[in-house]
């Protein structure tokens, strides 16, 4: 009964059906315990990949989809790719046309498949069941502090992941011999290494 009770009032505050809402929710819920149950390592199959940068990408979209400003305010200062996701692109490009709202997205997104995606991440961050299996919903106390935070381990991230292409490509230059790219990649190296100690 309390389930229905907020069903309803999320339906409301969505201004979608009760019975769309219910067969999205049924949709995500099923979604996530295929994804759970398939061993498939395979990263283009599978949408939630093991390393650290995809969980990032993945609870910095959630933010957004369910936090407007957050939302809003990411896609005001994302002038520079930190990295490259093809679905955080599509959030990012349509968000002005959808007024940073979940609910407008998803009707102006015509591949299922990645509608199916958003719905998942949305619902993903925004509800979770308690332990009388009823739907519950999550609050973010400070979502800008939050949003901070993504982005920080992010960058760091992104930082591990050059800082150890360039230890790979600091060893082909020692053995080939070649002193300036060596000079070059330790600067590189002692730049990257300083940033990750901030």
């Amino acid at each position: 009964m309390e389930k229905q009770h907020w069903v309803k009032k999320l339906a409301e505050s969505l201004e979608v059906g009760e019975s769309m809402l219910t067969d999205m929710l049924q949709k995500a819920k099923i979604r996530a315990r295929i994804n759970q149950d398939t061993s498939v390592s395979d990263s283009s199959d599978t949408f939630f990949s093991s390393k650290k940068i995809d969980t990032l990408k993945n609870n910095l979209m959630g933010l957004m989809l369910v936090e407007n400003d957050v939302w809003k305010k990411v896609y005001e200062n994302w002038k520079e790719k930190h990295f490259s996701d093809s679905l955080f692109d599509t959030i990012i490009d349509k968000g002005p046309k959808a007024g940073f709202r979940f609910d407008k997205l998803i009707k102006i997104i015509d591949d299922p498949a990645i509608v199916s995606q958003l719905e998942q991440i949305y619902f993903a961050h925004k509800y979770r069941m308690d332990l009388n299996n009823n739907l519950e919903e999550l609050v973010t106390e400070d979502p800008m502090a939050e949003m901070g935070k993504i982005l920080k381990s992010i960058g760091r991230e992104i930082n591990k992941e050059k800082l150890q292409k360039i230890t790979n490509d600091l060893k082909e230059a020692e053995k080939s011999g070649d002193r300036e790219a060596v000079k070059f990649l330790r600067h590189e190296f002692k730049n990257l290494s300083e940033a990750l100690r901030d």
